[in-house]
C-alpha cells in the first residue's frame, strides 16, 4: 500500500459526506422557511454549497466538508453580507434535529464568520467527520470549479490531482496548513500548485 493509497478517500468516505451535506441541508431549510410570497427572481430555498477540496475532487480520506450558506433574496441583486446572526439559527436547527450531527463551534466574529460542527457516520469504524459552514467566503465557489475544471480537462495529466493530493498532506504533516496557525491553508497551497503547473504547461 502506497502513500497515495492512504491518503484517497475510503468507498464509504464519500457517502458520509453527501449524507452530512443532506442532514445540513434539511437542517437549513427548518432553519430558513422559504418566502412567503415566492418571486421567480429570488432563490426559493437555502443552499449549501460544496465548496474546497470535496468540489474541486481533492477530498482525501479525512477532509472535511466545507459548506457555503446561500439563503433566498434576489438572483441579481445580493444584497448585503449575511449576518452572523444566521450560522446561530442554524445553530439551532442542527441541535433539535435528529441526525449524529452536533455543532462544536461558531466564530460570529472571525474574518470568515463560520459554524464547525461533527457528524458520525453510522458505519465503523469511520472516523467522524468535520463541517464546516461560512457565509462570507463566495470566492472560494469560483476557486474550486475552476480547479476541477482543470483538473477534469481531457488535456490535464491524470497524476496532477494525484501530485496536488500530497502536497496537501506534505502541508498538513508539517503544521503549515492553518490560516488560523499564520501559514497558508490547505486550499491556498493547492492553489499555488495549481499555478506553477499551468506556468510549465503540465495544466491548460
Amino acid at each position: 500500500e502506497t502513500l497515495l493509497d492512504t491518503l484517497r478517500p475510503s468507498p464509504e468516505h464519500v457517502p458520509a459526506l453527501a449524507a452530512a451535506h443532506g442532514m445540513l441541508s434539511a437542517a437549513a431549510a427548518r432553519a430558513f422557511p422559504p418566502p412567503r410570497y415566492p418571486h421567480p427572481d429570488f432563490l426559493q430555498s437555502p443552499r449549501l454549497v460544496p465548496f474546497g477540496s470535496t468540489a474541486s475532487h481533492l477530498a482525501s480520506a479525512t477532509s472535511d466538508l466545507d459548506l457555503l450558506l446561500l439563503l433566498p433574496r434576489p438572483r441579481q441583486f445580493p444584497g448585503p453580507p449575511l449576518t452572523p446572526r444566521a450560522l446561530f439559527s442554524l445553530a439551532r436547527a442542527i441541535k433539535y434535529s435528529a441526525h449524529p450531527i452536533r455543532t462544536t463551534l461558531i466564530l460570529p466574529h472571525a474574518r470568515v464568520p463560520l459554524l464547525r460542527a461533527t457528524y458520525s457516520p453510522p458505519f465503523a469504524p469511520h472516523p467522524p467527520i468535520q463541517l464546516d459552514v461560512s457565509i462570507s467566503t463566495p470566492d472560494a465557489l469560483l476557486s474550486s470549479e475552476i480547479l476541477r475544471q482543470l483538473l477534469s480537462a481531457a488535456t490535464s495529466p491524470p497524476r496532477a490531482a494525484d501530485l496536488l493530493l500530497l502536497i496537501k498532506h506534505w502541508a498538513a504533516s508539517r503544521s503549515v496548513s492553518s490560516a488560523a496557525a499564520g501559514s497558508l491553508c490547505s486550499h491556498a497551497w493547492v492553489l499555488l500548485a495549481t499555478t506553477y503547473l499551468i506556468l510549465r504547461g503540465a495544466l491548460p
